[in-house]
């Protein structure tokens, strides 16, 4: 796996919240054994540098202020095309950056209702277009 520093702010989230409890298990791991984290992995797309994983790593280094953090280029078969609906919802609240969620922490509850299940609602959609 080849790494590589980048600008944590230039990195565009895909996700519209960040589970309080997955943040909390990382900046833990950082207090015991500190940097660095595993690399965010990331994907050129039409919008720019999209997060495909990693938001809790992101927002952490974040608040610990890292200003760079070491990413790994998306090599897997994802579907781009639920990633970009979730880009394009980022982008209609305002999230450009890991510094905007900063005020979307929710507890893994809210998590679950804001976030994964507007998910499986938007891969059902998907699927449903592609005739599956």
């Amino acid at each position: 796996m080849n790494t590589f520093e980048i600008d944590l702010l230039a990195l565009q989230p895909s996700q519209l919240y960040v589970c309080q409890e997955k943040l909390d298990a990382v900046l833990r791991v950082i207090e015991a054994e500190g940097f660095p984290l595993k690399p965010i992995p990331i994907k050129q797309r039409a919008c720019g540098l999209v997060m495909a994983d990693g938001h809790s790593r992101a927002l952490a280094a974040y608040r610990q202020g890292l200003r760079s953090v070491q990413a790994v280029w998306e090599t897997d078969d994802l579907d781009w095309e639920a990633y970009d609906a979730c880009v394009a919802w980022c982008r209609e609240a305002g999230i450009g950056s890991v510094a905007d969620l900063e005020g979307r922490v929710v507890p893994a509850e809210e998590f679950e209702s804001l976030w994964l299940d507007r998910c499986r609602v938007l891969h059902v959609d998907i699927a449903r277009r592609r005739g599956k």
